[in-house]
């Protein structure tokens, strides 16, 4: 399981400018908002990419779909992408974002698309033992 990054800020750069094929939350809670694994996958990649957050830093990692939900097996999947209608969106941009290690600003991801912002942060950004929840904006309508 291939780490490409971690720590309190990075860009996702290999995700910019990418196709958006499926975007899957793995949750152990009752609300499908509270995420604990961000799984995402491209069009054209045959591998797919997890995002998460723990200690108040971000993780990037990137793998076989069997090796991605191999350790989610118990969870529940939600389908974000069906969700919010942005299969097939094109990521602008992906970045991990936060403060430094001794700083009380705790990470969080986001990625800009062309028909929005999908953020994943930790619900209370002080507390890093608190759930980590993911949202999305939709972007304006062109000419509103």
């Amino acid at each position: 399981m291939p780490r490409l990054a971690n720590g309190p800020e990075f860009h996702l750069d290999q995700l910019n400018g990418r196709q958006l094929e499926s975007l899957i939350g793995a949750t152990a809670a009752d609300s499908d908002e509270l995420i604990e694994m961000l799984f995402i996958h491209l069009s054209g990649d045959e591998n797919w990419h997890r995002v998460f957050l723990d200690a108040g830093i971000g993780f990037w990692e990137t793998m076989s779909k069997a090796d991605a939900f191999g350790d989610y097996e118990d969870f529940r999947l939600v389908n974000l992408a069906d969700r919010w209608h942005i299969k097939g969106s094109r990521i602008s941009s992906a970045t991990c974002t936060g403060g430094r290690w001794d700083d009380s600003r705790l990470s969080r991801f986001s990625f800009v698309t062309d028909v929005g912002t999908i953020v994943f942060e930790f619900v209370d950004s002080t507390d890093m033992e608190s759930d980590t929840v993911v949202r999305f904006w939709q972007a304006p309508e062109s000419g509103s």
